[in-house]
């Protein structure tokens, strides 16, 4: 990430339905400088400006509790000196940009309607007098927030019980020797589409989605290569879609990418429907098709021990069940096929 010179905007989620968004400028004087928010989206101060004062109020606080500790855990588990500066930058930078929302806040928002309907609402033993913001740093967990409630990224609907994707029209289905490949499309959308196999039920079934690459395949493959101290040689168990390996090739220092996969046809269709290459042409990239854990024992005696990275992009009650030898998993091959470094 990157810390943004100012002018800075910054948005916050609130709850489900709302985004905090606020922009902070530095105003320059003849001999100082001072920094101000410019502009407030002030779309819930109206009805929820106690409540969102508190929420402004309390991460403030909680930022501010965490000074000591954020520094002492990037000095001791941060390797990389620039993300190290980053890191306290972000904290940095986010702790003041909420000094002034708070202090905006307390000059611009209207606390009367919000601090009347709260006192109405109070036993009638209670005094008006008594009303506060909220807690500063925690929610008061008997209290039910229906708005803000935590559900599955993926579940849609009114029970939870169906998925975003259900209605998707399909756009591709084939059978290959193996499985049965389908892909289907995001109506809403022309960037989105997802690889569904087996035609099992859509919480199994699903295989990928493009829109995924940002927050999975970049992670999958960027994360680890940080903690290595080069990406030359690569081996890869799964990744059909060919998305992981676009985000190998572009490591300059590249030598070998090997990516065992089992259907041949998951590549070939990705390619039509997510437009990921396989780079058959490409002399630094070998793809061994068919039954991983055969492939595994025919690879070249002398390439264990020599490889940078291995990546296992299958799903977990797949190699949870499936061994090389009788003795021998998916992940105990994988170590052997690590240098000392990888």
């Amino acid at each position: 990430g990157i810390l943004q010179n100012f002018p800075q905007r910054w948005k916050l989620k609130y709850d489900f339905k709302h985004v905090i968004g606020f922009d902070l400028e530095e105003q320059q004087h003849h001999d100082h400088s001072k920094l101000r928010v410019a502009s407030f989206s002030n779309d819930i101060a109206a009805t929820h400006s106690l409540d969102l004062f508190g929420y402004l109020r309390g991460h403030l606080r909680r930022l501010t509790n965490l000074h000591h500790t954020v520094h002492q855990r990037a000095a001791q588990d941060v390797q990389s000196s620039h993300e190290r500066q980053l890191l306290l930058q972000l904290h940095e930078g986010l702790t003041i940009a909420l000094q002034h929302a708070v202090f905006y806040a307390q000059d611009t928002f209207d606390f009367s309607a919000s601090a009347s309907k709260g006192t109405t609402s109070q036993n009638n033993n209670t005094s008006a007098n008594t009303t506060t913001t909220p807690s500063s740093r925690y929610d008061h967990l008997t209290t039910t927030h229906p708005q803000r409630t935590n559900v599955e990224v993926c579940v849609h609907g009114k029970n939870g019980d169906s998925y975003d994707f259900v209605s998707f029209p399909s756009v591709h289905t084939t059978q290959s020797q193996y499985q049965k490949i389908k892909f289907i499309a995001d109506p809403r959308r022309q960037d989105d589409t997802c690889l569904m196999l087996n035609d099992v039920s859509l919480a199994d079934g699903l295989h990928t989605c493009i829109s995924y690459r940002s927050h999975y395949h970049e992670n999958l493959v960027h994360m680890p290569a940080r903690y290595t101290k080069q990406v030359k040689r690569v081996l890869f168990i799964g990744g059909g879609d060919s998305v992981m390996l676009t985000e190998f090739l572009k490591y300059p220092e590249l030598e070998l990418v090997v990516g065992l996969e089992l259907d041949q046809q998951v590549l070939r269709s990705s390619f039509r429907h997510f437009g990921a290459k396989p780079h058959f042409s490409n002399p630094k990239i070998q793809w061994w098709f068919g039954d991983a854990t055969k492939s595994l024992q025919m690879l070249p005696q002398e390439w264990y021990g020599t490889f940078d990275l291995v990546i296992l992009d299958v799903l977990n009650d797949v190699w949870e069940k499936m061994n090389v030898t009788q003795d021998m998993g998916f992940i105990d091959a994988a170590t052997l096929l690590l240098n000392d470094n990888g």
